[in-house]
């Protein structure tokens, strides 16, 4: 996929973000255990772990990190981690701007 290799482990790039797979049953071809709860500790899957490009327009970095989400579940992860400021310019004077209100509980108020 867009010149990676297609081995349980591989480098993909998507526009502007790149994922890194970790092999495991499901790359081997074997059946992977969908309930976590009940699966037995040594059950493997594949992980995919993603880096993107993050720009000062919050539109721009999320739709890198869609981009990369969707390449990782098509090459077969089954869990995707995303960078810890995906969507925020790696500066704390950033926060503010870029942070997101949750609401303490239940649903938004009109004032949200």
């Amino acid at each position: 996929l867009l010149g990676s290799s297609a081995g349980p482990r591989g480098l993909c790039a998507a526009s502007r973000a790149s994922c890194l797979l970790a092999g495991g049953a499901a790359a081997a071809g074997r059946p992977v255990a969908r309930a976590m709860s009940s699966a037995p500790s040594n059950t493997k899957f594949k992980i995919g772990l993603c880096q993107t490009a993050v720009d000062y327009d919050k539109s721009r970095s999320l739709e890198n990190v869609r981009a990369a989400f969707a390449q990782a579940v098509e090459r077969g992860a089954e869990l995707v981690v995303m960078g810890e400021m995906m969507s925020c310019p790696y500066a704390t004077k950033c926060f503010r701007e870029y942070g997101e209100r949750l609401p303490a509980s239940g649903p938004p108020s009109e004032a949200d």
